[in-house]
This record gives C-alpha cells, sequence and structure tokens, in this order.
C-alpha cells in the first residue's frame, strides 16, 4: 500500500524533511535514538520541552502507542507531522481519528495521514470532504468510499450556514498562531475585526489582553481559544516565556466570561468609528490590568473605556 500512496500523492507534499545527524546536538540525537530513555521520561520531555525536542522524539525508530497519543496531545505540529511521517510509529486509531479531524485546520497532516496504513475507509472518507481535490482524487482511487455522498457534504458545508463558517474561523486561526504562522494571523483578525493590521498589532501589543478579549469576545472565540490566543500571542510576538505569558490567563478569563458579547460587538464597531474619523489617534484603551466588573451589562465600559 505504501507504494501507492508515494506514486498517487502530490510530489513535494512532505512537510517535515530529516536533519543531516551531523546538526543535531548530542541532546537532540539521544532523543532520538537512545534505547535507554523511558516513555515516561520521553512524555515528559514532550510535555516540557521545545518543538526541536518533541520532533526529534517524532523521528524515533521505534514509537508505542502511549508515545504516539502523548505526541499527538502535546507536540508542536511540525513535531505531530513527523510522527505522522514515521513508519515506525505505532498510531492507534482514537489518536489517528483525533488528528484526522485536527486535518481541517493542519493542512500539514493531511498528506503524511493519507500514506498512514492505519487509515481506514470511514477516517478517509471524512479526509475528503476538506482536502483539496488531488488529495480527493487519491482517495477516491484507494479507498472504497461514496463519493457521492461525501461530494454532497462537501458542497453544502462550503456553502452553508455563515454561522458555522464563523465558528470555525476562531479555531483555525489560534492554529495559524500555534505554527507559527503570525502574520497569517494578523492578516485573518484584521478581516475579522474589520480594522487595519496597524490597529490590530496595537491590539496584539496590548500585554494586558483586555483589548484582545474584547475584540475575541465579539468574534466569537470561546473562552478557551481567547487564553490560547492570549498565550500564544504574548510567546511569539511579545517574546514573552511561556509561564510569564501564562500568568495573565486567570485575570483575562474571568473577565472574558463576563463580557456581553453584544457591547463587545457595539465597542468594536465604535473602535472602527474612531478609527476612521481620527486615522492617526488609537482608539480608546481599556482600564488598566486588574479592573473588576461587577454585572455584566458594566463590563465593556468598565474593563474595555479608559
Amino acid at each position: 500500500m505504501t507504494g501507492e500512496f508515494t506514486s498517487y500523492l502530490p510530489a513535494g507534499d512532505s512537510v517535515v524533511r530529516d536533519r543531516p545527524s551531523a546538526a543535531e546536538s548530542e541532546a537532540l540525537a539521544r532523543l532520538r535514538t537512545s534505547g535507554a530513555v523511558s516513555d515516561a521520561e520521553l512524555i515528559e520531555v514532550l510535555r516540557t520541552g521545545e518543538t526541536a525536542e518533541q520532533t526529534a522524539i517524532a523521528r524515533r525508530a521505534s514509537l508505542s502507542p502511549a508515545l504516539c497519543d502523548a505526541l499527538a496531545d502535546m507536540a508542536a505540529p511540525v513535531a505531530v507531522a513527523a510522527m505522522l511521517e514515521n513508519d515506525a510509529a505505532r498510531i492507534g486509531r482514537p489518536t489517528l481519528a483525533r488528528l484526522v479531524e485536527r486535518s481541517r485546520d493542519v493542512i500539514a497532516f493531511r498528506v503524511p495521514l493519507l500514506r498512514r496504513r492505519e487509515l481506514d475507509s470511514v477516517l478517509a472518507a471524512r479526509l475528503y470532504t476538506w482536502v483539496s481535490p488531488p488529495l480527493r482524487e487519491f482517495i477516491a482511487r484507494s479507498f472504497v468510499i461514496d463519493t457521492a455522498l461525501l461530494d454532497r457534504t462537501r458542497a453544502e458545508r462550503e456553502g452553508g450556514d455563515p454561522d458555522t463558517r464563523r465558528a470555525a474561523a476562531p479555531s483555525s486561526m489560534v492554529e495559524c498562531l500555534r505554527q507559527g504562522q503570525n502574520l497569517s494571523f494578523e492578516a485573518s483578525f484584521a478581516r475579522m475585526v474589520g480594522l487595519r493590521i496597524t490597529a490590530v498589532r496595537r491590539i496584539l501589543e496590548d500585554r494586558g489582553g483586555d483589548r484582545l478579549a474584547v475584540a475575541c469576545r465579539a468574534c466569537g472565540f470561546t473562552s478557551q481559544q481567547f487564553q490560547d490566543a492570549y498565550r500564544l500571542i504574548q510567546s511569539t510576538m511579545a517574546h514573552l516565556s511561556p509561564r510569564a505569558a501564562a500568568a495573565g490567563a486567570p485575570r483575562l478569563a474571568s473577565l472574558y466570561d463576563r463580557i456581553d458579547p453584544e457591547e463587545a460587538r457595539q465597542t468594536l464597531k465604535r473602535w472602527r468609528r474612531e478609527i476612521s474619523d481620527s486615522p492617526d489617534q488609537p482608539f480608546a484603551a481599556p482600564a488598566p490590568a486588574g479592573s473588576r466588573v461587577t454585572a455584566p451589562a458594566a463590563a465593556l465600559s468598565s474593563a474595555v473605556n479608559s
């Protein structure tokens, strides 16, 4: 089956490339090759380590189902893609199913998933409805699936309920941040909130996070999506350590839950008007970090206005 996958899949779509062994540090080489490191130790590295360490583990000559599960849950997308490209990875079906679902947003997973021998017709049918035309053609050739039904499902989703499309957008944008695609996130966020990039950058550079909370609430981010976005923005754009980036999350989570979505949308409209009327002036700033509100109706005026 592997030969079929290699011949039909588009050339050059492999996302993860092996680096020469000489370029690896001794520590990374040990993570990749040592048989003396236990799964428990490797899982702890996945939990606390950097992307390079996670990727080294993903390329090991033997990956147990438990280690594959931990990689899928804890590792950066590039490391997960490396695991998917590793023929020695023993990926359980529940883990593979989760990664198929994530491939809606993480394009880098799609070709490696289709190269997995464990992929069955049920999971391939799920992939069919959101992958590119060449990959749909490959799936139709390689699996017994009802392509007519799947094409109707795909067409309905692509032209379907605007609320459904909006609900998926925040998830895709958070995934952009996880993959380090900061410019793509900025551009998408600017379109979503209807502000110029310069104004969006003021929102993103606000370490207090109050402006971001208002904008995300107005655009339908869930509380978890907002918290993930805030931590990733602070750690990648503001170059804070993960611990420092997470320090303000509890206060912001509490604030976020008390912001009324409609008032957030009205505030966002006011920001657009203010920038349109006075392009050189910043929009109204939120209150200093640490301010508290006591009622939903007061949340925006207390948490957003100076």
